[in-house]
């Protein structure tokens, strides 16, 4: 499998709005028709521009889950991009909204090509109660469960809720959304390497329990075997990383996140096998 690629997205690539999706605090989302490197034809994406004064991790955030989470083989959107947009091209946001910008006055901006389906919380809320049972038996039908669950873990991203998933089939979800990986999407140096407890939403859906330091029995050696394979999804990441966090954040912050990847692919596993009661 080659190594997750970022795509560098101009003004020229940006079609045209189609609608919004969300407005928040940190962030402001819209569908977009956006023309991806060598796409024949304009694709739908989903554009998320994040407020720098409140947010000003999250699109190097979104940059990072994105690529560590594909080279660990779990299903992400096919394409994602750093997208730029003209001053007339982001005259959407609200006044008040402060946007991360090149020193040309470009608005950076998160864009990844659009794969259907809907999220649990789409598709399971209006059910009540009843869809959660429906909810937690697809889940126990992904085969990438526990791998997702140990991505959190590693990346210390406590929002996985459940409106980031977007539901490709039975048993299958494909992940987005990983703007508050590294603790947040607001960290500063040093980010905390070595807090393992942390609120793991996935697991507690999936299994009634956020510590996952306290997985079912069945569950454990699955974790600890995606937990192996964190170092060869770092590393496969280096070079993107590299080359994007140069123009996301500060050299000191680029430094310190590769090295909070870098520790964590090893001591999260580590700590799960003495959780676990496994010697070796």
């Amino acid at each position: 499998m080659p190594a997750a690629t970022v795509e560098a997205l101009g003004p020229e690539h940006y079609v045209s709005f189609l609608e919004p999706v969300g407005d928040g605090k940190d962030a402001v989302t819209h569908r977009a028709l956006v023309r991806f490197v060598g796409a024949d034809v304009p694709l739908e994406a989903y554009v998320k521009i994040y407020c720098f004064r409140t947010a000003g991790k999250g699109i190097a955030n979104e940059l990072a889950g994105y690529v560590l989470a594909k080279n660990d083989g779990l299903d992400v959107p096919q394409r994602g991009g750093i997208l730029l947009l003209a001053p007339e091209q982001s005259s959407f946001l609200p006044s008040a909204f402060t946007p991360q910008k090149t020193k040309s006055g470009f608005v950076v901006a998160w864009c990844v090509e659009s794969i259907g389906g809907a999220t649990p919380l789409q598709l399971y809320r209006p059910m009540g109660g009843a869809g959660f049972s429906v909810l937690q038996a697809d889940f126990a039908r992904w085969k990438n469960l526990s791998k997702v669950v140990s991505l959190d873990a590693w990346l210390l991203n406590e929002d996985r809720n459940m409106g980031n998933l977007v539901r490709m089939g039975v048993g299958r979800y494909a992940l987005i959304d990983h703007g508050r990986i590294c603790t947040g999407n607001h960290w500063a140096v040093p980010i905390d390497r070595a807090r393992m407890k942390h609120t793991n939403k996935l697991a507690l859906v999936a299994w009634g329990n956020a510590d996952i330091d306290s997985a079912p029995n069945q569950a454990r050696a699955s974790i600890l075997q995606a937990c192996d394979g964190h170092s060869s999804a770092y590393m496969l990441s280096l070079p993107a990383l590299q080359r994007w966090f140069v123009d996301l954040i500060q050299e000191d912050e680029s430094k310190d996140a590769q090295g909070f990847f870098a520790e964590r692919s090893g001591s999260v596993g580590r700590h799960l096998r003495t959780a676990y009661g496994v010697l070796i």
